[in-house]
């Protein structure tokens, strides 16, 4: 063939090509008014225009679905720590494993390694080691001298240590319990970042209070000149008159400086060198000690110094000396007492790295040099326990979605471009022929309408050409419309669901703008999520402060001028002048002004650093909202804890009454709170002297007398004064030269004074301020130009920018830290791009009204088209004009059993492909009531999610807490009343009252009990306050038991953080005091020795006092003795039951305990020996907690609770979170309307594909058959039938018959075909029909033998329903039982049980239903038995090892050992001596399931004679069977002879095997693939009744078919058996061993 022809060729077959030729049995209406010419030009052009709208369309639809850039969610399962990572990486932005644990402690997976300072743990902070350095004289060493204070330094430096060890641990232990929100799975840097960022919050915070209390502490001291024991500040001095001493003299300690400069402590704070003078020049000179210059050739003691007190000299240290082996020999020489030590070098410092800090930089740091947390990674993985993990990808669609969419679009296509085209071309030339008639006819009139009409009344879905009568045309219109309207209905009823389903669409925005956010927002505010991609955002980025003080911190009064204005101002002849002190409270407020201000910035500091962790954007609303919470926690503890430090500085200062001096003052002082007390014999003459001290009042200014002692009452004051009065005054008249200073007052100490002032006359609007600053002009030289200037200008009130009026104190403003405002500022845009999401998501519920009811609704048509063809869906046509209509129509009846065989194959291929990838589906409730979520919880557990509509809300909305407290903190006796009426029975002056008379201590005892007291309520309420103002943020509502399970680990973290803040305030307090060895003016701790050694002046050194065990208060702070009464005028004492007396008074009462206030004579006792007059009501015996005897230290660290209450309100949690929707998700990997609507789908295109190809591969098929069958001949096997095979070329249709043409076996193939149904079912049916007549044809006789038999019998019938009718409630009952019931039992004990008991219950139906049969029925069941030990097993090992699945495996267990004993029965073993065989499984069911009798067969009863096939003729002699056995004896008999027979019951027990295996198989997969119990459960019942059911179906047809067969060869067998009979009575059984296939 050349190029020319094959060009022709295509040419021809191109234009003759059409696809719109009629169908062998329909016809057209108007065929004989048109010219078939015509006609096959109009089927021509639709076919051009059909294929190229198809082309047009397909490359559109397939192309465009290549390009087309699609997001699609891919669903990851057993997600393992290394998938994550490599997901991770790949997928950052989009990934998210959500946690099935939102909340793990950090101390479930973190551990934290603290490296302390080596000197923290080193020998020098021992006990043993600091002891050896003690000297009970240290006081008279010079003031150079290290010995003075190195006890003092390293008792501080221990005592710093352990405090910060404690702080350490407080702060792993709030780690440890703080919970790590984790919603979906974290990478471990992220995660790191957050414990850094967590541990770091906690170390600045908790330092942060420790800081600042420790310089309020400094700057309390350095302003009231706190005087120390050592003589490092204070220096006293007794002048004698001869051997007598007269007065003490007070000055302060000078320093020599660097530059050689005398520096005093009272106007700096000047640092030295630690020194050791030489041992051989160590003298004691009181000259030389008191000296500012040291001995010459001393030592240097390296990294220490000293200073006006013993902390400040720790906190410049560098420590260099502990390093250095030579320097350390020093402390072993100047320290005896260490030689007595066993020191191990190995536990000093000298090989450690020593980066020469001070002191306080490490403490600063808390000694820490190393803070590492280790992170166990696979422990958070295994605690987040993510099942899956979801990440979008973007990018065109695959090549295999897009084959799946050609073949589903195909279909419908094709049917809707051949109406389209066969419309446009029908139009075409109507309107041409319109055209050409009106040229013709101008007067024509149209006519659509009415043509129209017609054509619908006419119309006829069911034309047939070979039925085209009247009646038959008619009835096929009425079908036509019946079917039309059951389309259209059907068609609704599909739209009606369509639109009532509904699904949730997720739709990415990428990159959105604020402006985009908050439009999503507005619309989708319930389902908006848009993850952040910096999930862990500073402060700082949208956060400021700009704070503003009180104008106090900003005005000239607080400036050196002023404060020097003030100093120069002092009137010392005049001692209750208001100058001679107000410079030092200006300079104390001024340092308070600038420790408020260093408060404040690392309190903004300390938060600005931390992080707002967002997993996502968080709308406006709930940002303000956080921001608020956040900020008013921080404006609430900095308060707090600056009040409590103020608060407690001031109550230690009040109770313990120490010693203070003055500062800024170069001349001698005579120290106004020290007297010298002459002791003289009965003879008047000088026996010693005692140094003692004057408890600290108040004098009135006109008598000079003391009016209040600052010990008994905290609140003493008067009005400060200046004085104009000349050095010679009359005193009368004092009052005339007094002028009160509005507003300031003056107290017992310079704090008090400034504490009980107001700010009054520094206004504008006072009259106070123009008389002070002319009073102060007048007084100082040169004082108007600095007046003058601007730093001093009176303050302004303005109410509208001034939080604090003119007379608010400065003790509630300091306690403010003097701020007006924080002013800070905040920027919700800022935190967005901070945030910087990539993407924004929401989800939609789309009602599918277009897109899928379009599918839908041409996948039903197209259902139905195919639904309603004939078993031959092919025409004569189809396999060419050569073959005839006979063998085309069997040709298309082989070419569909083909078109169905591989249209299933293919189907199913398809859909195992689409939906073998799992898919989400979500299920949504909307606001649901509380009580229907607990439903929904019960019923979905985890899986339920309901975000908030409001993720963040306050602890108080939801909880309740209550503390009841010792009622020692409610009683009378911590009331002011109570301690007056005791102290004023007392002596004004109580040092009347010898050292060691409990009444010198008693209103100190009752102040500090009263303070613990309020300290300890105040820390408790603060505590519950910031827990109940604290956000609880959750973006999902938490489950009760989370919730309940959430908050108490909170409140008990909270709880046992509350007493940490104030037992480490107090612990500190006592090693500042004890440290910097304070005395206090009730002598209780330290003493001034006078020492006579015959010079004018002497040094007064200190002794500590001794109390019981030797305990001296130079070593220990807690040395105590028993509290007594000294009866006057007696040596008799009286003992109070508990109390203690000891150092200090704050010290002794942490010592005691309340035993006393239980008892009424110990109170009566009390007020006996005060003079009380009012009677005392003890306490309440009843505790719950606390004994009596429990000192009032360990009431102090429980802060005097009593016991908790505390209550949670679940259904208040549920409101203020308020989910306005609830969802439950799942990945399935199996649905049933998913399936279905992909078998609509992908069925047209396969079906129409198909059918092109079948009949050709017939087609060819057969042309290849006949080619090799040209040269073969006729078989004819052995046997007494005749087969006869009848060959042609011409027509190549195999016919097999019987002889005689009313045989009731004459069935043909034709025959069969015609009398298989239209239904799905039936044309599976039809397939193994055909292959048992295929088997059977060789069992038939020939027609010329049966026409010569003359016998004629009765044909016996078998029919369908008699058969099978006694059987269906006996099916019906087993689906019950074994399908349905267990369903609904599981379905009903799922929630209320555990899955191994619910599953247990669920699968006891069939194994009771095994044994009332054997009790009722009194049958035995081999399948009931095979289930009944399934069951026994499969439960019991459920049972012991508390495994659900095992259960689910009985099923599994009954089919995989039903396949097996299937199989084996296919085996042809013989048992008994080969007397028996076994034959196929299904033999054995029959004579249960159809026990049919030999009359039904109609075989004669000869055949089951014991003595041969010999017909008895006396019937008394005929044995008597029953109906089983008769039926199995018929069985055996016709499976002896019938090879149809034999053949069904093999093909029907390799099914079963097949089935069981499948559904095995499934069961396993089911449970390997990790699905839940109940997936597994139902997916496994649903396999089984479809696996149970299609093999009974097929058994039941199988059996028919294999029943007409076997009937005709029993006809056949009596035909030729009884006439042998007849002819030869006694050969029957010969012949019959001759004509019976073996």
């Amino acid at each position: 063939m050349n190029l020319k022809t094959l060009f022709k060729w295509i040419y021809t077959s191109v234009s003759n090509y059409n696809l719109f030729m009629l169908e062998e049995n329909d016809y057209n209406d108007e065929e004989r008014s048109e010219d078939p010419a015509i006609v096959l030009k109009q089927q021509k052009c639709k076919t051009w225009l059909y294929i190229v709208l198809l082309t047009v369309c397909l490359y559109v639809l397939f192309y465009g679905t290549l390009i087309k850039i699609e997001s699609e969610t891919v669903i990851i399962s057993n997600v393992t720590p290394d998938v994550f990572y490599k997901l991770y990486s790949e997928h950052g932005q989009t990934l998210s494993c959500p946690c099935s644990t939102i909340t793990i402690p950090y101390k479930n997976f973190v551990s934290n390694n603290v490296t302390i300072h080596p000197v923290c743990s080193s020998a020098f902070v021992s006990k043993e080691w600091i002891q050896r350095l003690y000297f009970a004289n240290a006081s008279r060493y010079g003031i150079w001298d290290f010995r003075k204070v190195a006890y003092s330094q390293f008792e501080l430096l221990s005592r710093l240590c352990l405090l910060s060890q404690e702080i350490i641990s407080q702060i792993q232990a709030d780690v440890d319990n703080t919970e790590f929100v984790t919603i979906n799975l974290l990478p471990k840097m992220q995660i790191q970042l957050e414990i850094d960022n967590t541990i770091e919050f906690q170390k600045n915070n908790a330092l942060g209070r420790m800081i600042s209390f420790l310089n309020y502490w400094r700057t309390t001291i350095e302003e009231n000149y706190v005087v120390s024991a050592l003589g490092t500040n204070w220096i006293i001095t007794t002048w004698f008159s001869g051997n007598i001493p007269f007065a003490p003299i007070a000055f302060q300690t000078q320093y020599l400086d660097e530059n050689e400069n005398i520096v005093s402590c009272g106007y700096n704070n000047p640092r030295i060198a630690a020194l050791l003078p030489p041992l051989s020049d160590d003298s004691r000179d009181p000259t030389l000690l008191l000296a500012a210059e040291p001995i010459p050739n001393s030592t240097v003691v390296k990294g220490f110094f000293i200073k006006c007190t013993p902390l400040e000299a720790l906190f410049e240290s560098t420590l260099d000396c502990l390093y250095e082996s030579e320097c350390l020999q020093l402390f072993f020489d100047y320290f005896p007492n260490l030689n007595k030590t066993n020191f191990n070098w190995n536990h000093s410092l000298v090989s450690s790295k020593h980066d020469n800090n001070s002191v306080i930089n490490y403490f600063q740091n808390l000694f820490i040099e190393n803070w590492s947390s280790n992170m166990n990674y696979s422990t958070y993985f295994d605690q987040c326990s993510s099942s899956i993990c979801t990440y979008t990808t973007t990018g065109h669609t695959n090549l295999s979605y897009g084959i799946t969419l050609f073949i589903s679009l195909y279909g419908g296509l094709i049917i809707i471009l051949r109406l389209i085209a066969s419309y446009l071309i029908h139009v075409l030339f109507k309107c041409k022929d319109r055209s050409n008639n009106f040229n013709e006819n101008p007067g024509h009139q149209n006519t659509n309408m009415f043509e129209l009409i017609q054509s619908v009344k006419q119309l006829n879905l069911f034309k047939n050409i070979n039925n085209r009568t009247e009646s038959s045309i008619k009835q096929q219109r009425i079908i036509t419309r019946v079917y039309l309207i059951l389309l259209l209905g059907f068609i609704c009823i599909i739209c009606l669901f369509t639109s009532l389903n509904s699904e949730v669409v997720t739709i990415t925005v990428p990159y959105p703008s604020l402006t985009t956010y908050r439009s999503l927002e507005m619309s989708y505010s319930t389902t908006l999520q848009c993850p952040c991609s910096n999930k862990t955002i500073p402060y700082r980025r949208f956060l400021s402060f700009s704070p503003v003080f009180h104008p106090i911190c900003s005005s000239g009064f607080i400036h050196y001028d002023w404060i020097y204005l003030m100093e120069q101002s002092r009137n010392n002849e005049i001692s209750y002048d208001w100058r001679n002190k107000a410079y030092i409270q200006f300079q104390l407020l001024a340092d308070l002004c600038q420790l408020a201000k260093k408060t404040i910035d690392a309190v903004m500091e300390r938060s600005l650093s931390q992080f707002f962790i967002a997993s996502s954007i968080t709308n406006e609303i709930d940002f303000n909202q956080q921001l608020y919470t956040f900020l008013d926690h921080i404006y609430q503890s900095t308060v707090y804890n600056f009040d409590l430090t103020k608060d407690i500085v001031q109550l230690t200062l009040q109770v313990n009454q120490f010693h203070v001096g003055i500062p800024k003052i170069w001349t001698i002082y005579g120290d106004p709170g020290l007297l010298i007390n002459i002791i003289r014999n009965k003879t008047n003459h000088y026996q010693g002297a005692q140094m003692q001290f004057i408890l600290n009042g108040i004098s009135d200014i006109n008598s000079a007398l003391i009016t209040c002692i600052c010990a008994a009452n905290p609140y003493c004051q008067r009005s400060a004064v200046v004085s104009d009065q000349d050095s010679i005054y009359d005193s009368n008249n004092a009052s005339d030269y007094n002028h009160n200073i509005v507003g300031f007052i003056q107290g017992c100490l310079i704090s008090d004074s400034l504490l009980f002032s107001t700010f009054q006359c520094l206004y504008a609007d006072s009259d106070c301020f123009p008389f002070l600053m002319s009073y102060l002009g007048t007084s100082v030289i040169g004082s108007r130009s600095l007046m003058s200037s601007s730093h001093i200008q009176p303050l302004v009130y303005d109410p509208t920018k001034n939080r604090y009026p003119p007379n608010t104190s400065i003790s509630f403003i300091i306690k403010e830290l003097m701020l007006e405002k924080w002013n800070p500022s905040s920027s919700y845009r800022q935190f967005y791009e901070s945030c910087a999401p990539k993407y924004c998501s929401y989800s939609e519920i789309r009602h599918n009204y277009a897109s899928r009811l379009k599918i839908n609704i041409q996948n039903l048509i197209k259902l139905l088209q195919v639904t309603l063809v004939q078993l031959n869906i092919f025409t004569s046509r189809d396999f060419g004009s050569d073959v005839d209509q006979v063998t085309a129509k069997r040709y298309g009846r082989w070419a569909t059993h083909l078109y169905m065989v591989l249209f299933l194959s293919s189907l199913t291929i398809l859909i195992f492909y689409t939906i073998i990838r799992p898919h989400i589906s979500t299920r949504n409730f909307s606001r649901p009531p509380l009580h229907y979520y607990k439903h929904l919880r019960e019923t979905y557990g985890d899986e339920l999610k309901c975000p908030c509509s409001t993720i963040a809300s306050t602890y108080n909305k939801f909880v309740k807490i209550e503390s009841i407290f010792h009622s020692i903190c409610s009683s009378q006796f911590v009331l002011d009343k109570w301690r007056v009426s005791l102290t004023n029975g007392l002596a004004p002056n109580l040092t009347i009252y010898g050292q060691r008379d409990y009444r010198r201590f008693l209103s100190a005892h009752l102040q500090y009990l009263q303070g613990l007291c309020r300290f300890s309520i105040q820390s408790v309420n603060n505590s519950i306050n910031e827990l109940l103002t604290s956000l609880l943020v959750t973006s999902e509502l938490l489950s009760e038991n989370i919730f309940h399970n959430r908050l108490n680990i909170f409140i008990e973290q909270s709880k046992s953080n509350a007493p940490v803040l104030f037992s480490h305030l107090l612990f500190f307090t006592q090693s500042i005091v004890h440290g910097n060895a304070f005395l206090s003016t009730y002598g209780t701790n330290f003493e001034y020795i006078i020492i006579a050694n015959g010079y004018f002046q002497t040094h007064t050194p200190t002794e500590a006092i001794i109390y019981d065990n030797n305990c001296s208060c130079g070593l220990s702070p807690n040395c105590t003795t028993e509290a007594i009464f000294n009866e006057t005028n007696s040596s008799s004492r009286i003992s109070i039951k508990g109390m203690k007396m000891g150092c200090t008074p704050s010290e002794s009462l942490l010592a005691s305990s309340l035993e006393c206030f239980y008892d009424q004579s110990c109170l009566d006792r009390i007020q006996n020996y005060t003079n009380a007059r009012n009677s005392s009501i003890p306490l309440s015996t009843i505790s719950e907690r606390f004994l009596q005897n429990t000192t009032i230290d360990e009431l102090t660290h429980h802060l005097f609770v009593e016991k908790w209450s505390t209550q949670m309100n679940y259904s208040s949690y549920y409101e203020q979170c308020l989910p306005l929707s609830c969802s439950y998700t799942t990945v399935e990997k199996f649905n049933f309307l998913y399936i279905i609507t992909i078998i609509f789908g992908l069925h047209g295109g396969l079906s129409i594909v198909l059918q092109w190809i079948c009949p050709n591969l017939v087609r060819i098929s057969l042309n290849i058959y006949h080619y090799r069958k040209k040269r073969m001949n006729s078989i004819h096997p052995n046997g007494s039938f005749h087969i006869s095979s009848i060959m042609t070329t011409n027509t190549p249709n195999q016919h097999t018959t019987w002889n005689r043409a009313e045989s009731p076996m004459n069935i043909t193939i034709q025959t069969n075909a015609m009398l298989v149904s239209r239904s799905f079912l039936k044309i599976i049916f039809g397939i193994f029909e055909q292959a048992f007549i295929m088997v059977s044809n060789y069992e038939l006789v020939s027609s010329e033998s049966l026409q010569r038999q003359e016998l004629s019998s009765q044909k016996p019938k078998i029919s369908p329903w008699n058969t099978f009718k006694h059987h269906i409630p006996h099916m019906i009952i087993i689906c019950l039982i074994d399908i349905v019931i267990p369903l609904l039992i599981y379905f009903v004990l799922e929630n209320r049980i555990k899955p191994v008991y619910a599953l247990l219950a669920a699968s006891s139906p069939p194994f009771f239903m095994v044994i009332v049969k054997i009790i009722w029925v009194r049958s035995f069941d081999a399948i009931g038995f095979v289930m009944f030990i399934a069951f026994i097993t499969s439960a019991v090992l459920a049972l012991v090892l508390k495994s659900p699945k095992i259960l689910l495996l009985e099923k599994s267990l009954l089919t995989g050992v039903g396949a097996v004993v299937f199989a084996i029965t296919l085996i042809p073993f013989h048992y008994c001596c080969n007397r028996c065989q076994l034959r196929p499984i299904v033999y054995y069911f029959y004579p249960d399931l159809i026990p049919i009798t030999r009359a039904e067969f109609g075989l004669p009863d000869v055949i089951f004679d014991n003595n041969g096939y010999i017909e008895l003729k006396d019937d008394k002699k005929k044995e008597i069977l029953s109906n089983m056995k008769e039926a199995a004896q018929v069985y055996a008999w016709i499976y002896d002879h019938c090879s149809s027979f034999r053949i069904s019951c093999y093909f029907m027990t390799c099914v079963w095997i097949t089935a069981f295996s499948i559904e095995f198989i499934f069961r396993i997969i089911f449970i390997s693939l990790n699905l839940s119990v109940n997936s597994i459960f139902i997916y496994g019942q649903i396999v089984f009744g479809i696996v149970v059911a299609g093999c009974a179906i097929l058994q039941v047809c199988t059996m028919m078919i294999e029943r007409k067969y076997t009937l005709a060869y029993i006809e056949q067998w009596k035909i030729e058996n009884l006439i042998v009979e007849q002819l030869h009575p006694y050969s029957l059984s010969t012949n019959t061993q001759i004509t019976t296939e073996q």
